[in-house]
């Protein structure tokens, strides 16, 4: 059986980003200390796919990342380059193919 606390926080509860109470949308989810409603869950999704990199909707060039692997291994194998070096570059090298950002924190 639920605490009367509980169910008395939950008939108080308000969206923590618009300010809607449980009674005026069809979902309010809890989070710690936080709620949020199905309006502004939807509103945040709209954002992000409108906000996202267009490079992450775009199917990659898996051949492009396969000649940069070769011309690495190249690389390293002619002592131009080590194999740390060789892997960070590939490493930011497929990151980018998929459209996302590397940062070596070293």
């Amino acid at each position: 059986m639920a605490d009367s606390n509980d169910e008395e926080e939950f008939r108080n509860a308000m969206c923590s980003f618009c300010g809607k109470g449980h009674e005026e949308v069809e979902k309010l989810i809890a989070g710690p200390g936080v709620y949020i409603c199905n309006i502004c869950v939807e509103v945040t999704q709209g954002i992000l796919k409108k906000e996202m990199s267009p490079r992450r909707n775009l199917k990659p060039n898996w051949d492009r990342l396969e000649a940069e692997a070769d011309l690495l291994l190249k690389m390293r194998d002619e002592g131009e380059i080590d194999s740390a070096v060789a892997r960070k570059r590939l490493i930011a090298s497929m990151f980018d193919l998929l459209g996302f950002d590397f940062t070596d924190e070293e």
